[in-house]
């Protein structure tokens, strides 16, 4: 495998229809752990995730397991998530892009499901944020904002519940992918007195942004682009 190039969870792909057996996803999961692999399951509707749950309840879950989207998570399901292990990846930024769209689609019974976040958190299931470009948003700039407030394009907000804070919300971009339970522990350091000096600190690569305004700020605001500079290794490749 090529420097740099690491082998992550194994994507498995549950459609809104055709769901496969419960023995073909039990396969599809040992197939994952033959080499090591958590799985990472695209999952959008309450069937497919009692599905995955029951799956993974019979194989047991490792440490990476994640659930993609968790479009609709009943509250009954939640504590099956959270003793599972289990982390979500969730997409705000659909709420801000289309989420006129899905209060006339969505059956109204699972609206208040609809994307959760601070549920999630607040019940030990780390969550963060992701575009899942190109069917949304790709700045995550608009998706940490969408994760504040929830808002539609015809300015209804879509769970008022599931908002999260700035913190929250760019702690999860801070996580690294192979360890998204840090979510907390990132958030809380953000909120901090010292946070500059725990984020960065002497023998970290030099891979930094630099931003028109504090970062939590911007997100708050709305700001589409509070980025100045961007530094990798070191370098600056990149100024306003």
């Amino acid at each position: 495998m090529p420097k740099g190039i690491t082998l992550g969870a194994l994507k498995i792909v549950l459609g809104d229809t055709g769901l496969p057996s419960m023995a073909e996803l039990i396969e599809e999961i040992a197939r994952a752990r033959r080499t090591g692999r958590p799985v990472a399951v695209h999952c959008v509707t309450r069937e497919a995730l009692v599905l995955v749950l029951v799956a993974l309840s019979q194989t047991g879950a490792i440490p990476g397991d994640r659930i993609e989207h968790a479009a609709i998570v009943p509250l009954e399901l939640i504590p099956s998530m959270r003793d599972l292990g289990l982390a979500v990846v969730t997409q705000p930024g659909f709420l801000g892009h289309r989420g006129d769209q899905y209060l006339t689609d969505v059956e109204a019974a699972d609206i208040p499901h609809l994307y959760r976040h601070r549920t999630l958190l607040d019940a030990g299931v780390p969550t963060v944020a992701s575009s899942d470009a190109p069917y949304g948003p790709v700045n995550p700039w608009q998706v940490m904002h969408d994760a504040l407030n929830r808002r539609g394009p015809d300015g209804k907000v879509i769970g008022v519940d599931e908002r999260v804070t700035a913190a929250q919300a760019l702690a999860g971009y801070l996580c690294p992918p192979s360890n998204l339970t840090a979510v907390h522990e990132v958030a809380s350091t953000l909120l901090g007195s010292d946070h500059r000096r725990e984020l960065v600190r002497p023998t970290m690569e030099a891979d930094l942004i630099l931003t028109e305004s504090p970062a939590l700020e911007a997100i708050e605001l709305g700001q589409k682009n509070p980025v100045v500079m961007t530094m990798i290794e070191g370098r600056v490749v990149s100024h306003a």
